[in-house]
């Protein structure tokens, strides 16, 4: 994992895990790896390869579930970050794999809306505002590259300001 302040009046650490091409599955299996980190805020951000790895939209959100009950009973909030958005899967770049997948696509966007919506979360839908359809700010068709990521991490900062700035996480 990466850990490092933020730029930002932000009173925490952040420890980032990433793990190309990991699923929701994936995701439950290293909770133990994510528990050590004793999180306050745990940001979820997991299914963009489950679309891409043609994982059915129900075993998503049943691993998702757990991921969220897990982390709650160990007292850690939860966020979740969408991955996708209308906008990017009724407008995909050119030769984008969205394009061949925009029908199941959108079943994930509204996945994560009702888990949101189920359980109370706060989130975050359009991580990619901004950045999605801007080529200096993507590394490839999938990932931004340091400048997106940072033009990412304030749509998350904006998206969760209400969750924030009353938890002491973040200062104006």
């Amino acid at each position: 994992p990466i850990q490092r302040r933020s730029r930002r009046a932000c009173n925490c650490r952040w420890s980032i895990s990433v793990v190309p091409g990991a699923t929701t599955r994936d995701g439950f299996l290293r909770m133990t790896e994510a528990s050590t980190h004793d999180p306050a805020l745990a940001l979820v951000e997991l299914g963009a390869n489950d679309l891409f790895q043609e994982v059915l939209v129900a075993d998503a959100r049943a691993n998702l579930v757990m991921i969220i009950d897990r982390f709650r009973r160990a007292g850690v909030a939860v966020a979740l970050l969408s991955f996708s958005h209308p906008d990017m899967i009724d407008h995909p770049l050119p030769d984008h794999r969205l394009q061949d997948q925009k029908a199941e696509a959108l079943p994930y966007h509204q996945m994560l809306l009702a888990l949101a919506d189920e359980f109370g979360l706060p989130i975050v839908e359009y991580i990619f505002e901004d950045i999605w359809w801007n080529e200096e700010l993507m590394f490839d068709s999938v990932h931004p590259n340091g400048r997106g990521y940072l033009l990412m991490e304030g749509n998350v900062v904006r998206g969760l300001h209400g969750l924030l700035v009353p938890n002491d996480l973040y200062s104006e």
